[in-house]
């Protein structure tokens, strides 16, 4: 009697442990997350800050915190500035010395630019601008510069008028432009007030060239939403003349853009055409020609970042095919890339390269941890930090790609991530949860946070799915154009036609399906329609 009171104390005790390793409702808001990532330029150390969430019923209602640590290439890790604060848009000094950044500290009205010494210190105002916000920055090559982005500062009858209760905001009306200024970078005590270069229209980027003497801006014709997608322009700006020399542009939305080293092309993230819904297609310009042709053409996925290296005419980019990512290099007339980290290593963003170009920072995330950062040396990728120590302890749902054709042979994808439990045989409720875009598509990486279930619904024993349905990005323009004209309509049957195929494979009880996600109202509509 006593051993068989003791084996029932000691199973009860283990299944209770084996219960409590599973993730909970109560543990996503404990999740910590990588946010920026920028490798130092001799190499050794990553800048990067980390998302601080909010303690449940003590702070006050927020967003999550950003706090500043760098980690060195062995993995250890050093605070910088923690706690209550919002750091963002880090970049180094090309000395490897000093951490540039923005943020409100203190007493702080406005955004201004800090920095901080690596070897230890206090964070030091650089600069702030007069009765206004510095929207983003961008150091020159030898330091002595900032070109930085901000929005004209308030009239003061705007404010007089407001403090007399006239707040009333007419939808995209009384819309202003930013503006973009070049500043020394010698700390100033007083908020500045530069006067805007001569470039015209609303200023949403900017990038310096290699030599210092030029400018990459990007354009748009005015604040609006719909012109920033489809009227958007990139220039070169030759300081000395304080004018623009060429234009770029390509059909429909228009993304980033970046200098060779030598200052010879211009590397810029574009649309195919004005019915590409997604700014996936690499392109390379000729700087003296302003001719633009597309460096992958046909491309089966989608180009999500890039950078040049620093020695020669090599741009290193990220790429997401399918559920999975790659990072990759290019050489300037070739359109045959080698592959640098590989699909199913993890998913790959954000990334950054040395001066010796020996060194790639990025952010991964993978079915066992949110974003963290990484490191690639010799074709080899490294983790550095571990933002999550906990999540080593916790019991994980088998996660995979499934693949199956659509109805009309349309090849479909999507993650599922298993019930924490599952047993072959047994059916469960499933959980689908819809990604919004369409332009977008879910990744076989970390899907898991306060409105997607992921894990969290898995461990309560539900199977939860993540469709890309037609429309979606990852797989190339053909595929992320299918959905146009037809929403809610062929779409929806991709939907179906996944439900079916983890009701036909066993998994799913029919009788128990779910839809949650940023396309749920859509299809809804027709939800009553279908079987």
């Amino acid at each position: 009697m006593l051993k068989t009171s003791l084996a029932i104390a000691i199973g009860l005790s283990s299944s209770l442990a084996f219960a409590q390793s599973a993730i909970t409702v109560e543990d996503i808001p404990k999740v910590k997350s990588v946010i920026q990532t920028t490798v130092s330029p001799d190499g050794d150390s990553v800048a990067f800050t980390r998302s601080l969430p909010r303690t449940l019923y003590v702070d006050e209602n927020g967003s999550n915190y950003s706090e500043l640590y760098v980690v060195d290439d062995k993995g250890v890790e050093r605070p910088f500035i923690t706690g209550s604060v919002n750091i963002k848009s880090l970049q180094w000094s090309n000395d490897s010395k000093t951490i540039y950044f923005l943020a409100k500290l203190k007493d702080d009205k406005y955004t201004s630019l800090y920095q901080i010494p690596v070897d230890g210190g206090q964070a030091q105002p650089v600069l702030a601008l007069k009765d206004t916000s510095i929207s983003s920055y961008q150091l020159s090559p030898d330091n002595k510069q900032v070109a930085i982005l901000a929005m004209p500062a308030a009239d003061k009858s705007e404010k007089e008028l407001k403090k007399l209760g006239f707040k009333a905001e007419v939808y995209e009306m009384g819309l202003k432009n930013k503006q973009l200024f070049i500043v020394d970078l010698a700390k100033a005590d007083k908020p500045l007030t530069p006067t805007a270069l001569n470039v015209d229209n609303y200023v949403s980027d900017v990038n310096w060239a290699a030599n210092g003497k030029k400018l990459l801006v990007k354009t748009q014709p005015t604040a609006l939403i719909d012109d920033k997608y489809t009227k958007s322009m990139w220039h070169l700006f030759d300081i000395a003349s304080n004018k623009v020399t060429l234009s770029f542009k390509t059909e429909g939305k228009l993304g980033d853009a970046e200098l060779s080293h030598d200052g010879k092309y211009i590397a810029i993230l574009g649309a195919e055409d004005k019915h590409d819904p997604a700014t996936g297609r690499l392109f390379i310009a000729d700087t003296k020609t302003a001719e633009i042709t597309e460096w992958l053409p046909d491309f089966m996925g989608h180009v999500v970042d890039f950078e040049w290296s620093h020695k020669r005419n090599t741009l290193n980019f990220i790429a997401n095919v399918g559920t999975q990512s790659f990072v990759a290099s290019i050489k300037t007339g070739s359109n045959k890339y080698k592959k640098l980290v590989k699909e199913g290593e993890f998913i790959a963003s954000q990334l950054s390269v040395s001066d010796s170009d020996k060194t790639l920072a990025l952010r991964g995330n993978t079915a066992k941890h949110p974003n963290e950062v990484f490191i690639v040396r010799s074709n080899k990728a490294t983790r550095l930090t571990d933002s999550n120590s906990w999540l080593n302890d916790k019991r994980f749902a088998k996660q995979e790609t499934i693949t199956l054709k659509a109805r009309d042979g349309v090849e479909l994808d999507g993650v599922l991530v298993y019930p924490l439990n599952y047993e072959k045989g047994t059916r469960y409720p499933l959980i689908m949860s819809v990604h919004g875009g369409p332009e977008s598509h879910d990744k076989d990486g970390w899907v898991t946070n306060y409105s997607r279930p992921g894990q969290m619904g898995a461990a309560r024993g539900y199977a939860v799915f993540y469709p890309n349905y037609r429309g979606s990005t990852g797989k190339g323009v053909d595929y992320s154009k299918l959905g146009q004209n037809d929403y809610a309509g062929k779409e929806f049957d991709d939907l179906v036609d996944f439900k079916n195929h983890l009701v036909d494979m066993g998994l799913v009880d029919t009788k128990r399906v779910g839809i949650t996600g940023g396309r749920t109202v859509v299809m809804h509509r027709r939800g009553a329609q279908q079987n």
